[in-house]
């Protein structure tokens, strides 16, 4: 009987320490990667016509892109969370002419978040 209860004793202890061991390793597998982003369009100091525009920007992620989020000056002005491979579009339409700065945010399910770099536009 004693042989018995120690070997079930040791079946769990390793059964237990495999299952530590599995979680451990899932936890430690956390994504804090952050997503690439960039504008394919429009390029920095492009000149646009006061009508809608699509933005365009190419997002990567080790997991997978969530969302992009596309900004005028301080304004969310469009978001896109289906894409198309990499490459995610919102149309926007300025409100007046002038400039614009435009930036996107790129996240990925983790909440990790990517910027892409401010670009100056002119509306005409």
């Amino acid at each position: 009987m004693k042989e018995l209860v120690t070997a079930t004793l040791s079946r769990t202890a390793v059964l237990f320490g495999l299952a530590c061991a599995l979680l451990g390793c899932i936890s430690c597998a956390a994504d804090t990667t952050a997503p690439e982003v960039s504008y394919a369009y429009p390029t920095n100091g492009a000149r646009l016509t006061a009508d809608t525009v699509e933005l365009k920007v190419v997002a990567k992620d080790n997991e997978g892109i969530y969302y992009v989020e596309f900004i005028a000056n301080t304004s969310t002005v469009g978001l896109d969370s289906r894409g198309d491979g990499d490459t995610f579009t919102s149309p926007w339409v300025p409100e007046t002419t002038g400039m614009y700065f435009l930036k996107a945010i790129a996240a990925d399910k983790a909440g990790n978040e990517g910027f892409a770099p401010w670009i100056q536009v002119m509306v005409e």
